[in-house]
């Protein structure tokens, strides 16, 4: 898993290229924390605890489909997938 993290973080540091503007990183994965980004690269963070920018809240999945809400700040939408 090492050698799968340090193959990773190449993306976001850029392999002798200037590293990304931007980053989209899964912050409730810990090996998403340790990811290091270029001064310059903008993260978006999703997840599903408090920390994320863009975070998944009331979830729920049946036979039906699934339904969640997406917030970003103060701005949230609803998702229903059947």
């Amino acid at each position: 898993m090492e050698n799968y993290f340090a193959a990773k973080q190449i993306l976001f540091t850029g392999a002798g290229a200037p590293a990304p503007r931007f980053a989209v990183i899964n912050r409730d994965d810990e090996s998403g924390a340790r990811i290091e980004t270029g001064k310059e690269t903008k993260v978006l963070w999703y997840g599903l605890g408090k920390d994320a920018t863009v975070r998944a809240r009331r979830i729920t999945s049946s036979f039906d489909g699934l339904r969640f809400e997406v917030q970003t700040g103060k701005e949230h939408f609803e998702i229903n997938q059947s």
